[in-house]
């Protein structure tokens, strides 16, 4: 496994940190194994930490995965903290594909992604989203 995650209920956050080569089948996989997990609740942000892994994936790899998972279990907010500016474009192009999922008139579950260089910035936003969810 390329990957390995965290659940902080008291966070509201599921922190994933990859490493090594991954590939389309390893992304799902993740997904099936925190949804599985007995501390998973819809509803938790999502900090994903690619910094140090590679992937082996293709625009359409992209397109398929973001389609799939803009569902109802995807997080409510998600920061994807990368370090290559090659990385960096496939997050954007995740990122993008989401907003598309909202253009075409359905709702995206995932209220907003950002993308990040630094992880303890992406962090940062995560509590803070979480900290503002506790306020209201």
């Amino acid at each position: 496994m390329p990957y390995s995650f965290v659940i902080d209920n008291n966070a509201e956050v599921i922190r994933e940190t990859w490493r090594g080569t991954f590939n389309l089948a390893d992304l799902i996989e993740s997904c099936h194994r925190e949804w599985a997990h007995p501390d998973y609740r819809s509803g938790l942000n999502m900090l994903t930490d690619f910094r140090n892994a590679k992937g082996r994936l293709t625009a359409d790899d992209v397109l398929q995965f973001a389609s799939w998972f803009s569902n109802d279990d995807a997080p409510a907010r998600h920061a994807i903290v990368v370090r290559r500016e090659r990385a960096f474009d496939f997050a954007n192009m995740f990122s993008m594909i989401r907003e598309s999922v909202e253009a075409q008139g359905k709702q995206a579950s995932t209220s907003e992604t950002r993308l990040f260089f630094s992880y303890a910035e992406a962090n940062a936003w995560i509590e803070q989203c979480a900290l503002e969810k506790s306020q209201a």
